[in-house]
């Protein structure tokens, strides 16, 4: 199982999940929202107000991308824990879009 497939593994769980390939990378789309790229072993997760006020609440902290506008994410042990941040994000970004 490469990467890109263990990561939508571990995200199954939030629902229909995709890699979209873009660019030598991929996108990880959530009900066809694009959630963020994966690149190197890492998943760059879009950030937003929800997810911060998700992981506030969670006690988690994760490091930010160059520009402070994604979550740089390299442990997926807690796949229900991934699973409702992608959700939360996923919800907030479609709420953008309308």
């Amino acid at each position: 199982m490469d990467f890109r497939e263990f990561v939508c593994d571990r995200l199954k769980g939030a629902g229909e999940i995709r890699a979209k390939k873009m660019f030598g990378t991929y996108n990880i789309c959530l009900d066809n929202i694009n959630l963020g790229v994966l690149c190197k072993e890492k998943w760059y997760l879009k950030k937003t107000a929800a997810g911060d006020r998700y992981l506030k609440e969670k006690g988690v902290t994760f490091e930010t991308g160059i520009k402070g506008n994604s979550y740089i994410i390299t442990d997926f042990t807690n796949e229900q824990f991934l699973c409702e941040l992608a959700r939360v994000t996923c919800n907030e970004l479609r709420n953008l879009k309308k």
